[in-house]
C-alpha cells in the first residue's frame, strides 16, 4: 500500500500545486509531503485509494467518479507489443465518509500483456491523480507487483488455451486433408491398373509405384483410343461434368464429409434449396463475373445430376473425388446455409458473408475447370504426338501409357506434398503456442498482508 499523508499549511497553495499535477501528470517540491497527502494500498485482489482530510481536493475525490486505469504493452501473435490502456474499475462512494475508495481488481485482462510489466494509475475527470511530487520521475503511475504477475500469467494462459484448441483443430484438418490424399492417390493407382487389366493395355505388370511405370508394355493388338483421350472441343464441356461431379459428392457423401470435416465444397450443390428472396438478393450482390460463374455452376450441375449414373467413369481422377475449399470457407458454410435457408430475409451481415462463401467456391470450380482442361490438352497432346511421330503403333501406345503412368505419380506426389506442407505448418504454430503457455507457468496467489504502492514507480519501459 502507499501510505503518504501530508499536512497542508496553506489550502489554496496546495490546490493550486494539486491543479497544476493533474494537468501535467507532475509534481515539483511543495509543502505537501512527498506522497501529496494520499495513501494506495493493495491486498488481495482489490486496492484501496484514502486521502487526509484536509487534502484540498477531499471533496472532489469523496463526491466524483474514480476509475483505476492499466496500462500495459500488448503482445500479438507475431510477437510485436504495442502500448494499450484498459480501465479496470470504477469507484463506489460507499466509504466516502472515511476518505476511502476501493477498487476491485479483474483476474484477467482483454489481451496478453508482453510481460508482467503492469502499470495503474487512477483517473478523475481524464486526468490522472497525482500520489508523489516530481521527485519520484511519475507522479502518477505505481506497480502492484503480485497482482500484475497473476494477470499476465491468466490472461495469457486463458488466451493461448483458445489458441491451442483453434491449433489442434487446424493440425487435425490437416492431418485428414493428408490421409484422404493418401487414400486417393491409392485409389487413383487402383483404377490405372484396373484400366490397363480391362483394356489389354499391359501384359503381366501390376503398378505400385513410379519406378514400375518404365515397365509398361503394350499388348501387340491395336488398340482404340483411351477414353480419356478426348478432342479438343469436347475438353471444356468434360472439364465442367467432370467438376460438377466432385461438387456432386459433397452431396453423396455429405453424412462422411461432416463427421470426417473434409473441407469441400458445399453451399454451391445446396444452392437451389436457399429461400428464394434471399437467393435472389445474393446474386444481385455478385459481380458480373461471378453472375456468369454461377450460371455456368448451376447448369452443369443440373445436367450432371439429370445424366448420370452408377457406372460413370470421369476422365480426370477417380469417381469419388471431392471438389475442396480452404479450412477458412468451409468453417463459414453451415452459418451461411441456415441463414440463407430460413424463412426469413437474411440481414446484410448474412448476405455478405454468403457473397463471401459462394465466391471463394465460385473460384475452387473455375480453378478445377482449368486444371481439367488441361489435363484433358496434356492427354490429348501426348496422343497426337504419339500418332504422328512413331509408325510403331505399340511404342508409340507405351509412351503414351507411361507418360500417363509417371504424371499420376507426379500429380499424386505435388498433392501431397502440398497437404505435407500444411500439416507441418499447422504442427509448427500448435508447438510454438503450447512451448508459450508452457513457458507462463502457473498463476501466484495474491498476498493476503496490505501492502503500500505509492513508492513503486511504474513505467512501461522498465523491466518487470
Amino acid at each position: 500500500m502507499y501510505q503518504y499523508r501530508t499536512k497542508h499549511r496553506g489550502r489554496k497553495v496546495a490546490a493550486a500545486i494539486l491543479f497544476s499535477c493533474l494537468m501535467l501528470a507532475s509534481c515539483v517540491s511543495t509543502e505537501l509531503n512527498s506522497q501529496l497527502g494520499t495513501e494506495v494500498v493493495g491486498k488481495g485482489s482489490q486496492i484501496e485509494f484514502t486521502w487526509d482530510a484536509d487534502h484540498p481536493f477531499a471533496q472532489q475525490y469523496a463526491r466524483q467518479n474514480i476509475v483505476l486505469v492499466a496500462e500495459y504493452l500488448e503482445l500479438d501473435q507475431s510477437g510485436r507489443s504495442k502500448p494499450v490502456r484498459q480501465v479496470l474499475s470504477r469507484s463506489n462512494n460507499q466509504f466516502a465518509e472515511i476518505r476511502k475508495k476501493v477498487f476491485s481488481l479483474p483476474p484477467q485482462l482483454r489481451s496478453i500483456p508482453a510481460s508482467s510489466n503492469v502499470c495503474l494509475y487512477l483517473q478523475m475527470n481524464r486526468q490522472a491523480i497525482p500520489l508523489r511530487n516530481a521527485g519520484k520521475f511519475d507522479t502518477a503511475r505505481f506497480k502492484y507487483a503480485e497482482w500484475s504477475q497473476l494477470v499476465a500469467t491468466s490472461t495469457g494462459r486463458r488466451l493461448l488455451s483458445q489458441d491451442i484448441a483453434t491449433a489442434e483443430r487446424n493440425l487435425a484438418i490437416a492431418e485428414r486433408n493428408l490421409e484422404t490424399s493418401l487414400n486417393q492417390q491409392n485409389q487413383s493407382i487402383d483404377d490405372f491398373n484396373q484400366q490397363l487389366a480391362s483394356e489389354n493395355l499391359a501384359q503381366a505388370i501390376t503398378i505400385y509405384d513410379a519406378s514400375d511405370c518404365k515397365n509398361i508394355t503394350v499388348a501387340a493388338t491395336e488398340q482404340s483410343k483411351p477414353f480419356d483421350v478426348l478432342e479438343i472441343e469436347q475438353h471444356l464441356p468434360t472439364a465442367l461434368n467432370v467438376c460438377a461431379a466432385r461438387a456432386f459428392n459433397s452431396v453423396r457423401f455429405a453424412e462422411a464429409i461432416a463427421k470426417q470435416e473434409i473441407p469441400s465444397v458445399r453451399l454451391l450443390p445446396s444452392i437451389i434449396k436457399l429461400n428464394k428472396t434471399n437467393l435472389d438478393a445474393l446474386i444481385e450482390r455478385l459481380d458480373s463475373q461471378r453472375k456468369q460463374q454461377l450460371q455456368i455452376f448451376t447448369q452443369s450441375f443440373l445436367r450432371f445430376v439429370q445424366n448420370t449414373n452408377s457406372n460413370f467413369k470421369p476422365e480426370i481422377g477417380s469417381r469419388n473425388d471431392l471438389l475442396p475449399v480452404s479450412a477458412y470457407t468451409y468453417q463459414r458454410q453451415d452459418a451461411v446455409l441456415r441463414s440463407l435457408s430460413a424463412s426469413q430475409v437474411a440481414n446484410e451481415a448474412q448476405l455478405t458473408l454468403g457473397v463471401e462463401v459462394v465466391s471463394n467456391e465460385l473460384e475452387e470450380f473455375k480453378s478445377c475447370v482449368v486444371e481439367g482442361q488441361q489435363q484433358l490438352k496434356t492427354k490429348y497432346e501426348a496422343w497426337q504426338k504419339r500418332l504422328a511421330s512413331s509408325p510403331n503403333r505399340i511404342d508409340a501406345k507405351t509412351q503414351f501409357i507411361v507418360q500417363k503412368c509417371e504424371s499420376m505419380f507426379t500429380d499424386n506426389q505435388q498433392r501431397l506434398r502440398q497437404f505435407k506442407q500444411q500439416e507441418e505448418a499447422a504442427d509448427e504454430t500448435l508447438t510454438k503456442l503450447q512451448a508459450r503457455f508452457d513457458q507462463l507457468g502457473l498463476a501466484p496467489n495474491l498476498p493476503t498482508q496490505s501492502a503500500a504502492l505509492n513508492e513503486q514507480v511504474c513505467s512501461l519501459s522498465s523491466s518487470p
